[in-house]
């Protein structure tokens, strides 16, 4: 059983991010953002809202009976500490997409091995 929950983190990330993105120009009128640097406690802060979405939604996917509960839990907290980095302007938000990206292709063929249709 695959449960998909449109909005979870992305589209609300999404949003917040797009608000503070367009707060934050890197010049007056120009169409780039300033980056912002992480500090050693945005980082704390991050990965400790990571960890906590983590057990959450492991236990609400566990509940869910959800196959590859493991690698599915792993693609949340991916998801989440992406999201967190766009959210924060962190130059490092693209890294953490691309190692969600490899999550989620680990869970497709996980899901294609299982079953074809």
């Amino acid at each position: 059983m695959v449960i998909v929950v449109p909005g979870m983190t992305e589209m609300t990330a999404a949003v917040f991010a797009c608000i503070r993105w367009l707060k934050n120009p890197s010049k007056k009128g120009a169409s780039e953002v300033k980056v912002d640097t992480m500090s050693v406690s945005k980082w704390i802060w991050t990965a400790i809202i990571s960890l906590a979405i983590t057990v959450i939604f492991y236990f609400i996917l566990k509940y869910f009976n959800t196959e590859n509960l493991i690698l599915s839990t792993i693609s949340v907290t991916t998801s989440m500490f992406a999201a967190s980095l766009l959210f924060l302007r962190s130059p490092y938000y693209a890294l953490a997409y691309a190692a969600n990206d490899i999550v989620l292709i680990g869970l497709w063929a996980f899901a294609s091995i299982q079953s074809l249709s």
